[in-house]
């Protein structure tokens, strides 16, 4: 279940040749559907039963922009640019003190229930909970320190558009830009294929830049 609020404002300059709108909105989506843990589902024990969260809050607010130019606009040639812009962000609130959830499971040999993300009070949906990794020892063994929040998400905070389009007489000619920006991918193939172990040992392709580390064939991933 949504609610959201929100403000915007429409405006129009420049004899109409320039348009645009400036929107703010805030949403809190409660009831969540979530799949609780040690109920299993029927016919298969192996998946969790799915049920509505009676507590917690998950939050999303941002402000969104748009703007349009007609930078010609005649009987027979007409150019149009428009742009838009979101910037967005996400708080998870409300659950009970020790509410953690983990989340984006990692596939791959030896990576049995391992995880990237996590769910928690105070952290953005979709937050990357890594241990980071701090080298090898003498025994080209890897280091790595506890888990903890990394301060990167999943989720883009700012997602920006351009549009241009030409028309003369029965002509048209439009192009499309989109980009997203202060987001992190986590690259589960890096991390499942390409250590020293998995070419020694299972004569399988790694990259030159794993073929060359200090990083020892007992290395698990």
């Amino acid at each position: 279940t949504s609610t959201s609020y929100g403000a915007g404002v429409d405006f129009e300059l420049l004899k109409n040749r320039l348009t645009g709108s400036i929107d703010y909105f805030i949403k809190d989506t409660k009831d969540l559907i979530y799949g609780v843990p040690g109920i299993a589902s029927s016919p298969s024990s192996g998946y969790p039963q799915f049920a509505n969260l009676e507590e917690g809050v998950l939050q999303t607010k941002g402000v969104e922009l748009a703007l349009n130019y007609k930078i010609i606009n005649s009987q027979d040639l007409n150019w149009d640019i428009s742009a838009n812009a979101s910037f967005n962000s996400s708080l998870i609130k409300g659950f009970p003190s020790a509410f953690k959830q983990n989340t984006a499971q990692i596939d791959g040999s030896g990576l049995t229930g391992a995880f990237a993300q996590q769910f928690e009070n105070g952290q953005p949906i979709y937050s990357y909970y890594l241990a980071e990794f701090l080298g090898y020892d003498n025994k080209g063994i890897s280091l790595y320190s506890d888990a903890k929040y990394v301060g990167k998400q999943a989720l883009p905070k700012m997602n920006l558009g351009f549009n241009t389009s030409v028309s003369y007489k029965g002509f048209d000619l439009a192009a499309s830009f989109y980009g997203a920006f202060g987001h992190y991918i986590y690259n589960n193939t890096n991390n499942a294929l390409f250590y020293t172990g998995h070419a020694l040992i299972k004569s399988k392709n790694i990259t030159e830049s794993v073929a060359n580390t200090e990083q020892s064939a007992n290395d698990t991933t």
